[in-house]
């Protein structure tokens, strides 16, 4: 599975080589989007 997030306004797709920094980016990047 891939998914594409925006980090500083630029698409980055993010793939299912590395669960755990992905799954810690994705979480950490959600709690920063609500928290702006």
């Amino acid at each position: 599975m891939s998914q594409t997030v925006h980090f500083q306004g630029n698409p980055v797709t993010v793939a299912n080589s590395i669960p755990q920094a992905g799954s810690k980016a994705q979480t950490f990047y959600s709690r920063g989007k609500r928290s702006v």
